[in-house]
Order: structure tokens, then sequence, then C-alpha cells
């Protein structure tokens, strides 16, 4: 029996999340959960990051932390990768699945 369309999807966003976490080990950042999805449903090239951060450098506080990994996500993303643009937004999603936007405070 073949997936259905919703399964597809699902597990076409579950492969981007691990993707996703592999490449963030490259980027130096210890992270306890990372998940992109599309973050605005009319501009499929845009996509917004959740990050969960375990732990970064301690000499940082977490804000610049946070920025600090934004850019790099955002220079990697959008010079590698090709996208037109990546938000990084602490704790919001849109989940694809869901078609609903969570607004998880993690700081």
């Amino acid at each position: 029996m073949a997936p259905s369309a919703d399964e597809l999807q699902r597990n076409r966003f579950y492969n981007e999340n691990w993707t996703v976490a592999m490449e963030s080990m490259f980027l130096g950042v210890l992270v306890q959960q990372i998940t992109m999805g599309v973050a605005e449903p009319r501009y499929p090239d845009t996509y917004a990051i959740r990050v969960d951060m375990l732990e970064v450098n301690q000499t940082y506080d977490t804000f610049y932390d946070y920025n600090f990994f934004e850019s790099k996500v955002r220079r990697f993303y959008e010079r590698f990768l090709g996208f037109s643009k990546v938000l990084c937004l602490p704790g919001v999603l849109y989940d694809p699945i869901t078609k609903e936007l969570s607004a998880d405070q993690f700081v």
C-alpha cells in the first residue's frame, strides 16, 4: 500500500529536521533540538529555524549566543544552500503538517 500524502509530507519534514541537526554540528554549535519548517506558507522559499540551545560557548551570554548562531545559520543556508531568505526565530515554527504556528519561548 502506497503512503498517503500526509505520510509523505511528515517523512519529508522529519528528514529535513535530521539533515538540519547534522549540519548544525558542522557549525560548531551544540543544540538540544533544531527544527526547520516553512516560515510563511505563501513564500515556500522562506524558512524558519527553531533552536532549543543545550550548550554554547559559555564565555558569551545567551543573547549573544543566539545572535551568533543565527548569523552562522543564516549565512550557511543562504549562501551554500541557496535559500533566498532564512528566518531564525527563537521558538517560533510554522508546522507544515498541522498548518499552525507555535510560539514557544525557550530563553
